[in-house]
């Protein structure tokens, strides 16, 4: 009789320590899916960063294009208009000197 309960409390002390240590081991495995799961947020987060950096550097970088553009093109215009205005200009002067003499 002895020798059944002193199995059974060997099966038993086996079997806690089977469940301390599934236990250790389960702990530490959410110890390391915490760890994993936050490096793969950090990893998220600094690619998200650098596309939205990389997106705002390229936007940038076609306002500045189109403002060049822009800049470029009123130029051209303001030249044309200056080379217009002096073909024209004794043209201009005599209508409206013609103008208000005739008024």
């Amino acid at each position: 009789m002895e020798t059944i309960i002193n199995k059974i409390i060997s099966i038993e002390n086996n079997a806690r320590e089977v469940l301390y240590n599934t236990n250790k081991e389960k702990e530490k495995k959410h110890e390391e899916m915490i760890d994993i799961t936050n490096k793969l947020k950090d990893k998220i987060l600094h690619d998200a960063n650098r596309k939205v950096e990389q997106l705002r550097k390229r936007e940038l970088e076609e306002a500045k294009a189109k403002a060049q553009a822009y800049i470029t093109k009123a130029e051209k215009d303001l030249e044309n208009m200056k080379e217009y205005s002096a073909q024209h200009k004794e043209k201009w002067r005599d209508e409206l000197l013609k103008a208000v003499l005739e008024r």
